[in-house]
């Protein structure tokens, strides 16, 4: 389930990036290639999921879910690329300008359809650590106190 709504993130930006206009009746360059970050970071999750999958030795079929929502952004990418190398609009102003950080976390935080995916990745993470914690505390009981120098 987290892996298809990680997949469904990429249709998400392109809806709000380029389809969804507030100013102008068309989207402008720096739309479309918030856009394709916005694809990158989501196929840069499901690659993450793939991992995820692996590690929770889940079923085969979660690994076509993967390979398709990562073709699915490729595919979104393609469409996005011809309006992301245009020439700006000078008659528009001012114009959009890109902002590579934004565009990152709106693909992080700001798409709804990722956060499932994001909690599950960052529940994997916990549990090494917890583990590391357990066997630097057992460490530290083994070792022998040093005695005090009077």
């Amino acid at each position: 389930m987290c892996l298809s709504l990680a997949a469904l993130s990429g249709p998400v930006a392109w809806y709000f990036y380029i389809e969804f206009q507030f100013f102008g009746a068309h989207a402008e360059p720096a739309d479309y290639q918030g856009a394709i970050t916005a694809y990158i970071v989501t196929a840069a999750l499901l690659a993450l999921g793939a991992v995820a999958v692996l590690a929770l030795r889940a079923h085969w079929a979660n690994h076509a879910i993967v390979v398709a929502g990562v073709l699915l952004q490729i595919y979104l990418t393609g469409t996005a690329y011809a309006g992301a190398t245009a020439a700006p609009d000078r008659d528009v102003s001012p114009y959009a300008e890109y902002s590579l950080q934004e565009s990152i976390l709106f693909g992080l935080f700001v798409v709804p359809t990722s956060w499932p995916l994001e909690i599950l990745l960052l529940g994997l993470l916990v549990h090494p650590l917890r583990a590391l914690l357990r066997a630097l505390r057992a460490l530290l009981r083994r070792v022998p106190p040093r005695p005090l120098d009077r």
